[in-house]
């Protein structure tokens, strides 16, 4: 009887963990295009991937918070996709030339 209880607190346990772990997928290449609603990416592996932003969509330049005014054609990015793995959470732009 010991075992089922311990086998029942186990997997109490663990469930939560299992249920939540969501890995974000993280695409990497250079903005080709961009509209108020969406970018177009030319990935590393050459293929062109739209993807969408929201007004939820953060943008890090050189590790801190900027607007999406600073997403431009012809940087080069990593995105973080949100949970549905298509519509841009994060932007990360490489920082200004010459700052620290």
């Amino acid at each position: 009887m010991n075992h089922v209880h311990f086998a029942c607190s186990a997997a109490l346990l663990l469930a939560p963990a299992t249920l939540s772990a969501h890995v974000h997928k993280v695409v990497m290449g250079t903005i080709e295009s961009m509209t108020a609603s969406k970018l177009v990416l030319l990935r590393k592996d050459g293929q062109r991937q739209t993807i969408p932003i929201t007004k939820e969509t953060k943008v890090l330049e050189g590790g801190k918070l900027v607007g999406i005014d600073r997403v431009q054609p012809g940087l080069r990015t990593s995105i973080t996709l949100a949970e549905d793995d298509t519509t841009a959470e994060l932007i990360k732009l490489p920082g200004a030339p010459g700052k620290k």
